[in-house]
């Protein structure tokens, strides 16, 4: 690699560093405003194609709010009713209507950790970076890194069960837990945010004991998984972010994956979407702002086709923002250009 290109990478790579570290550019900690107002600001759209007929961007948003303690989405759920939940990586949860569908006063849920110790021996932050949801029963489950504990809520009551489930204790403080998925009938998908490897809970791990089944993903060379999805079908939609040369410095990339059959021996495979050697979707940076998006949901619409959701986690940081996006997943369409 010629000087120069090592030498941006490297500036790229102490910027991404900065941006994530805690208490850099930070906003102060307070106590959340408990009458704060948020407000969904439009975007533009960027003018290119994704490169895939099956994905299409329609909207964006910057979530703004009066409280300094909103922000830091990193999972996001849509309910059945047709509002979202952001969850974020200092234990709080923001339910609400997307812009234009009804009433935008939100609703706020804390889901902290008492008493509960990392590996370390030290109070666990209550980072929840995964969410997923069996629709048939309405359980939840949140993943917490740091604590790496997967926890059953519901609505409006946080003391469901909390498990510290074993073959997670040795996953690293800041890389754990990233995306769970529900697979109705068979049980809960985990994944760690990077080095490919994860677990398959044939169960649900915070009512039943059991051990889980090691998998590994094929996610390419630089990319780290932040969150997946479940599609009615069966397949799944793998959020992952890489690192950019560009401002915010991230790369953001969206992948099929097959229903997964971890009986197989020929491995998990994830759909080629739009062309490249390494199975990446669509090139999401060419319809939607760019940023470091952490969550994604999906929710059905009556021709057939689906929402995807996307929100972003700004870091708690001053210098990014939180985002919303909303695009179309149409399964029929042709997959090949737009």
């Amino acid at each position: 690699m010629p000087y120069s290109r090592r030498k941006w990478r490297l500036a790229a790579l102490v910027l991404l560093a900065v941006l994530l570290i805690p208490g850099t550019f930070w906003r102060s900690e307070m106590a959340p405003v408990a009458d704060a107002q948020v407000r969904f600001v439009p975007l533009a759209l960027p003018s290119g194609s994704s490169g895939d007929a099956r994905l299409t961007a329609e909207a964006a948003w910057e979530i703004r709010s009066t409280d300094p303690f909103f922000g830091g989405f990193s999972a996001l759920l849509a309910r059945p009713d047709g509002r979202l939940t952001a969850f974020s990586d200092r234990g709080g949860s923001i339910t609400f209507h997307p812009p234009g569908s009804g009433n935008s006063i939100p609703e706020y849920q804390d889901y902290l950790l008492p008493g509960v110790l990392d590996k370390n021996g030290k109070n666990a932050f209550p980072d929840i970076e995964s969410v997923a949801a069996d629709p048939a029963t309405g359980r939840i489950w949140l993943g917490y890194e740091n604590a790496n504990a997967i926890r059953q809520i519901g609505d409006g009551d946080a003391s469901f069960p909390l498990v510290r489930p074993p073959a997670m204790r040795g996953w690293p403080l800041n890389a754990g837990v990233e995306a769970m998925a529900w697979l109705p009938g068979k049980g809960l998908l985990v994944m760690r945010e990077n080095g490919g490897k994860g677990l398959f809970f044939p169960f649900d791990p915070t009512s039943q004991d059991g051990q889980p089944q090691r998998i590994t993903y094929p996610v390419p060379p630089g990319y780290a998984v932040t969150d997946m999805a479940a599609l009615p079908d069966g397949r799944l939609l793998v959020l992952t972010r890489s690192l950019a040369l560009a401002y915010p410095p991230f790369s953001i990339r969206l992948f099929l994956a097959d229903a997964p059959d971890f009986e197989s021996q020929e491995g998990w495979q994830w759909e080629e979407i739009a062309g490249s050697d390494h199975h990446p979707a669509a090139d999401l940076e060419n319809i939607i702002p760019r940023d470091n998006y952490e969550g994604i949901a999906v929710s059905p619409r009556g021709d057939g086709a689906l929402t995807v959701w996307l929100v972003s986690d700004d870091n708690m940081a001053a210098i990014q923002r939180s985002l919303l996006v909303r695009l179309r997943w149409d399964p029929d369409a042709t997959a090949s250009g737009q």
